[in-house]
């Protein structure tokens, strides 16, 4: 009798252990976890456009000279309208030079500027800041047009998850739209947001490659035979429909996540094909 208490008495034991050793595991990792994201409030305007017409825009925020901070606010906004409603996006194409038979490969998109000056101009003249929310040092704004009237959601929520409609994969709606994503890292909000942009932009693009190539080779100014083409693309009517954030934990570094979502019914031009020798 007194051998088996013994024996029960030492698997308790050891059951008791194995328990707490696990227990402990679980606490590590999600000690660990939680101590890599923090926790960021954002407005639902931001994480939810309210309106396909609307932009954000981000700045430092000058806590001495509010102005200051609305008007780059402002600057940064308009940029991005006047780019949704019409930019410049370059394509590069190019040719192996030892192929028996040339074959062009549409290589990479970049560079996005706003195609109408004027516009930009006459635009920032007119758009207001609808909404801002401040966080960590920099404000968001919504901006918009004076005669702008939509209903902005101002509730709030906490982020500390990366967005469930992020993904590398482009979706075509019922009705012809393209929708992408995209995604970038940096030390700061303005940079992470804006790359973010313009990964997404590049994605929409992305998924009509094909289109494009036959629209740079079948044009009057292409020549047969090249090493790299820059073809300048007027991309028009680019909707933002969702954003997001993430703060996280780099090596030792605080690092911001940005997340962009953009729908786009393909249009686009080509304006000027530069051949490089």
């Amino acid at each position: 009798m007194k051998k088996l208490v013994i024996v029960l008495t030492f698997f308790l034991l050891i059951s008791c252990s194995s328990n707490q050793k696990a227990n402990h595991e679980q606490t590590l990792q999600k000690t660990e976890r939680d101590s890599l994201v923090g926790d960021l409030i954002l407005p639902n305007w931001f994480l939810t456009m309210p309106s396909e017409d609307l932009t954000i825009g981000i700045a430092a925020t000058y806590i001495y000279n509010p102005q200051v901070t609305q008007d780059k606010i402002k600057e940064k906004g308009a940029i991005l309208s006047q780019r949704k409603k019409s930019s410049v996006v370059i394509a590069k194409m190019k040719m192996k030079e030892n192929e028996l038979i040339l074959t062009p490969i549409l290589s990479e998109f970049k560079l996005q500027v706003v195609s109408d000056i004027p516009a930009l101009k006459d635009y920032f003249s007119n758009c207001d800041v609808l909404n801002t929310h401040q966080l960590l040092g920099m404000t968001i704004g919504l901006v918009g047009s004076h005669a702008e009237k939509v209903k902005i959601d101002s509730l709030t929520q906490i982020i500390n998850t990366p967005p469930t409609w992020f993904n590398d994969n482009r979706v075509i709606t019922r009705d012809r739209w393209l929708i992408s994503s995209g995604k970038y890292t940096a030390v700061d909000m303005i940079t992470a947001y804006n790359e973010a942009y313009n990964d997404a932009v590049y994605n929409l693009i992305s998924g009509i490659k094909p289109e494009v190539k036959a629209s740079i080779i079948n044009s009057q100014q292409m020549q047969e035979k090249f090493v790299e083409i820059d073809a300048s693309l007027i991309i028009e009517n680019i909707k933002n429909t969702r954003n997001s954030l993430l703060l996280r934990k780099s090596e030792n570094a605080w690092v911001y996540d940005a997340y962009v979502e953009l729908k786009w019914q393909p249009k686009y031009s080509l304006s000027k094909i530069e051949v490089k020798e």
